[in-house]
């Protein structure tokens, strides 16, 4: 590698930006801290709140599977079974595959 060929380049406004970041993130836990520990009603009803959405999700979840659950054996029943009726199934028919690579050419 020749040291000719190597250039640095600043990262003065990464750095700023970083640190930047970083006291947003802190103001922003200070202030909500703030406002949960002056105002402890508030807590209380964005919990609430996040349960009935909580539940209202696993509700329409669950209305989704049973809808799906309920859906789906018509089709079945419409669509049937299919399989090849010249083919054997059996056990004793399948041969091994040993020392085969997967990579090699088949011919």
């Amino acid at each position: 590698m020749d040291p000719n060929s190597i250039r640095a380049e600043k990262t003065t406004r990464s750095g700023l930006f970083l640190m930047l970041l970083v006291i947003v993130i802190v103001a922003v836990v200070g202030v909500v801290a703030w406002v949960f520990m002056t105002y402890p009603d508030v807590v209380e009803n964005l919990i609430y709140a996040a349960l009935i959405i909580l539940g209202a999700i696993v509700v329409i979840a669950v209305a989704i599977w049973l809808f799906t659950l309920v859906m789906a054996v018509p089709y079945y029943m419409k669509k049937g079974e299919s399989y090849q009726d010249d083919v054997s199934y059996d056990m004793d028919d399948i041969k091994p595959v040993k020392e085969v690579r997967s990579d090699d050419k088949k011919e």
